[in-house]
């Protein structure tokens, strides 16, 4: 499974603040919100390349709930702003409020599907509520939009895993190993998918 890196957010501060600028109609009060609310949640968010600061202490939960309300005070201004709905989405993840993180992965892939980092955190939260069947439905879509995203390939593999399809699980991921052959996240899923096949419980696949 794939996840994002803290350079791709870096990447993603970056158009996100320079779109709501574009978005906020000259009002300094929505970008300050949601400057604002994004460095309360980004210490807390969970990435692939860099431990997250520990959210469940009593100033974590005070500053995440802080930011989502910030955030939230953004999208009832500007209901487009997918960005918006991504980082509250990030900041109920790391409070482990699973349903509320899908919902707001929700609401920013509606409006803003061709980023791929946001249908990926929907996949994750998916699996974490158990709706399985919706992971793949999303995995799929992502693959459709990118083809030749051995990342996003390998994370329909994983989707089809915890939804029981082992044989399209196996498919996806030769497909994936066919166009990065070293990804060692990938080779870890043909491992897990090989050991289920073979008798393996399945593992409890929400990694949060």
């Amino acid at each position: 499974m794939h996840q994002l890196s803290r350079w791709s957010l870096l990447s993603l501060l970056i158009l996100c603040n320079s779109g709501i600028a574009d978005n906020s109609q000259g009002s300094p009060q929505l970008a300050e919100w949601f400057e604002r609310g994004t460095d309360l949640i980004s210490p807390y968010a969970i990435y692939i390349d860099a431990p997250p600061a520990d959210a469940s202490t009593a100033t974590a939960v005070n500053e995440l709930e802080e930011g989502i309300d910030l955030l939230s005070k953004v999208v009832d201004a500007q209901p487009e702003n997918w960005a918006a709905y991504w980082f509250i989405g990030k900041a109920y993840q790391a409070l482990k409020q699973h349903q509320a993180s899908v919902n707001a992965f929700r609401e920013s892939y509606a409006i803003h599907r061709e980023n791929p980092d946001v249908g990926r955190e929907l996949v994750i939260e998916l699996v974490c509520i158990g709706d399985t069947e919706g992971a793949v439905v999303v995995a799929a879509e992502l693959v459709s939009d990118h083809p030749y995203a051995a990342d996003l390939i390998a994370n329909l593999g994983f989707a089809y895993l915890t939804n029981d399809q082992l044989d399209e699980a196996s498919d996806a991921i030769d497909d994936s190993l066919r166009l990065a052959p070293r990804d060692p996240i990938t080779r870890n899923m043909r491992n897990e998918i090989n050991a289920v096949r073979n008798g393996k419980p399945p593992a409890q696949y929400c990694p949060y």
